[in-house]
């Protein structure tokens, strides 16, 4: 009598690794923060699990979907900021909105903290005018290395219509609101610099040696200046010196892509 064969292994993310692209279609124009940085793949997949599994920004740790950079850094993963097509891409001026920020306290750090820390000034609220730079896109891009499939399903449900509702700033008002989303896989490899030299995510300078990158910038379309290199972006211990990417639109003005 044949024994009946095992069971097939289920392969993990990492043995699915491989390069992918996202494109990105957008409905609306796109606005940017004052630091002018376009939205980075593993901030996004991290807030889009957050946002499936009910967590908060901090407690939700990063799905272990994207391989990191390299093993001296766990939390640094393999994936670009979102590339603009320069065919597509308009620069369409500055827009100034008013703010109202809640004085929240971190209560996941602080769980005895009040839920509004009191403003002297004028209650819990103040209004502060903010102005960002926006851009007429209809399509963009982020490339990375991981499990394609994980990818996307965190970016799209079983109906194949996007997750991801908008991408970069004011979004609450109408801003870069997705129309479509489609993740492929990638024939040449997940790359650090693309053909023109620009830098495709922010890295630390302390990694930049084991990266093949100069720790200086020499050559590359990029900067040196403090960034968040982790989950969540906004804490000050997430920030270190780095190489920040040269922002698309930047490039596209300078006629490097």
């Amino acid at each position: 009598m044949r024994r009946p064969a095992p069971p097939a292994k289920r392969m993990t993310s990492e043995e699915r690794s491989e390069p992918f692209v996202v494109e990105v279609g957008l409905a609306t124009p796109i606005a940017l923060g004052p630091n002018g940085l376009w939205p980075a793949l593993d901030a996004t997949l991290a807030f889009l699990q957050a946002e499936r599994e009910g967590k908060g920004r901090i407690a939700a740790p990063f799905p272990r979907i994207v391989p990191p950079l390299t093993a001296l850094a766990e939390d640094i993963y393999a994936g670009t900021v979102l590339m603009p097509d320069p065919k597509s891409l308009r620069y369409l001026g500055f827009v100034s909105h008013p703010h109202t920020y809640a004085r929240k306290a971190i209560r996941s750090l602080d769980p005895e903290a009040p839920a509004v820390l009191n403003n002297e000034g004028g209650g819990p609220f103040a209004a502060l005018p903010r102005t960002f730079a926006s851009w007429q896109v209809e399509r963009a891009f982020w490339w990375g290395q991981g499990d394609r499939e994980a990818v996307t399903a965190l970016l799209l449900d079983e109906h194949g219509e996007p997750r991801l509702r908008a991408v970069g700033a004011q979004r609450n008002i109408g801003y870069g609101r997705v129309s479509s989303i489609a993740v492929r896989p990638l024939r040449q490899g997940f790359r650090l610099v693309n053909a023109q030299g620009l830098l495709m995510r922010t890295v630390p300078v302390r990694l930049a040696t084991e990266l093949g990158l100069p720790p200086d910038g020499d050559g590359l379309q990029a900067y040196i200046g403090t960034a968040a290199v982790r989950q969540p972006l906004w804490l000050a211990e997430n920030q270190e010196r780095c190489l920040i990417p040269l922002p698309p639109d930047t490039a596209y003005m300078s006629g490097i892509i």
